[in-house]
């Protein structure tokens, strides 16, 4: 069992690496962002995906170690951790992986919503800005025939007139 234990630690590990890589990559892809810079942006967008990739195959690692180590129930750490002797080296290393893992998951899931909302904001801010070089300035069909004048520009574009 002390073998299986060491893999899985060893498979945690690996996966708080993997973790700290994809924030690191998610900080990038925010200064690309802070920067205007779109090539950097995408740039980081495509090393992501090696980076999930591999994480789920680590994930998938840990989950039959786990299977393995545990054959009744549904697999966690908390409840495998609860089944070892208190006070071994195992339990103490698997206790502090577990936390380190939830620190680091927690805060990507985090700095994963920030980024969106942050995009979602500038994606509606262009939007805005860009819809009257979209729009006519006159309805060209009207459901009486008759021409009818547009919305006047957003907000945005009247204040940078």
């Amino acid at each position: 069992m002390n073998r299986l234990l060491e893999e899985l630690a060893d498979v945690l590990e690996e996966e708080i690496a993997v973790g700290e890589e994809l924030r690191r990559n998610l900080q990038a892809q925010q200064r690309a962002l802070a920067e205007w810079d779109v090539a950097a942006l995408l740039e980081r967008i495509a090393e992501r995906e090696p980076w999930l990739n591999k994480l789920s195959a680590l994930e998938q690692s840990r989950a039959a170690r786990m299977a393995t180590l545990q054959s009744a129930g549904s697999p966690t750490l908390a409840t495998l951790i609860a089944t070892l002797r208190p006070g071994a080296p195992e339990t103490l290393r698997l206790r502090e992986l577990g936390n380190r893992c939830r620190a680091v998951f927690s805060r990507l899931k985090s700095d994963e919503h920030y980024l969106r909302d942050v995009m979602e904001i500038l994606c509606s801010h262009l939007e805005e800005a860009l819809r009257p070089v979209h729009e006519p300035p006159f309805a060209l069909y009207r459901e009486t025939g008759s021409a009818e004048r547009a919305a006047g520009a957003p907000a945005l574009i009247r204040s940078k007139a």
